[in-house]
């Protein structure tokens, strides 16, 4: 059986402390559509909320992916 210890979990804190901070430097256009993605909303209804093009909002995910 594998346990994670202690150190599995400060890493993983730490990954995700760092990737909160990047996320607020993000123009809040940006910041609104991975946040959204993030919480497991599909292309067609971040489009829907943030009035972009169901296709625009597939490549802002990659350049906002490769920013991070």
């Amino acid at each position: 059986m594998f346990e994670y210890g202690n150190d599995h979990s400060d890493d993983y804190e730490e990954q995700r402390n760092l990737l909160h901070k990047l996320i607020e430097r993000l123009s809040p256009l940006n910041k609104s559509i991975i946040l959204l993605y993030m919480e497991g909303f599909k292309y067609n209804e971040i489009s829907a909320i943030t009035v972009i093009a169901k296709t625009n909002i597939s490549v802002r995910l990659v350049r906002i992916k490769y920013e991070l």
